[in-house]
């Protein structure tokens, strides 16, 4: 009776054996085919996407191309209207001008047909070989000379002007812009060259000290 129970219970532990086997093989082809059939598919649907982008780009990338011909198309009619109406201002500015031109012409044309040249007689004129026979003729002055002409314009250098032409008067500016409504604006200076602008006696000897005056 013990064997026959022990028997039965191999049998059964076989069988069970075998029903989980049988089980665990269904489940992993079960997962092994889902798998495969879901890596097909997110594949498929990767490649779908990929076309989607793609197809957008190259149309956005024609887009762009052919907004930039556009511009370009138009940025040409521009320049071609733009040189065609310089030329035509060019055109009708010459013709005024040629217009003009030929008024001026026809005008000094009929003035001058109706002018009566005067019978003018001008002595002859003497040759250049006696010009120069006179120029070498006539008596040159030791100052013209140019070592004296020279040493004479040294001299003159230092010379103080004041003691040629007198002093320099004050500059009187109501009198030099009498008929000027601006003559009283706003200066720099008080414009009174006489009292509050007037050189000091200090800056008169510092300029001739400088200019070199005796």
């Amino acid at each position: 009776m013990q064997n026959m129970q022990n028997v039965a219970l191999e049998n059964y532990q076989i069988s069970e054996g075998c029903w989980l086997s049988n089980e665990k093989r269904k489940i992993e082809n079960y997962f092994t085919e889902n798998f495969q059939e879901f890596t097909v598919t997110f594949q498929q649907e990767v490649d779908a996407i990929k076309n989607y982008l793609d197809t957008k780009r190259l149309a956005a990338l024609q887009r762009r191309r052919e907004e930039e011909q556009r511009r370009l198309l138009n940025a040409k009619q521009r320049e071609e209207e733009w040189k065609r109406k310089a030329n035509f201002t060019l055109e009708i500015r010459k013709k005024v001008d040629e217009g003009s031109k030929k008024k001026r012409i026809d005008k000094i044309d009929k003035f001058r047909s109706k002018m009566v040249e005067p019978e003018i007689e001008l002595p002859e004129m003497d040759s250049d070989s006696e010009m120069e026979m006179e120029d070498k003729n006539k008596i040159c002055p030791d100052w013209c000379r140019p070592s004296d002409l020279k040493a004479a314009l040294r001299r003159q250098a230092f010379i103080d002007p004041e003691e040629i032409f007198g002093k320099v008067q004050p500059l009187n500016i109501e009198e030099i812009f009498k008929d000027r409504r601006n003559k009283f604006r706003q200066r720099s200076s008080s414009s009174n060259w006489a009292d509050a602008d007037a050189l000091t006696s200090e800056e008169e000897k510092e300029y001739k000290l400088r200019m070199g005056f005796n």
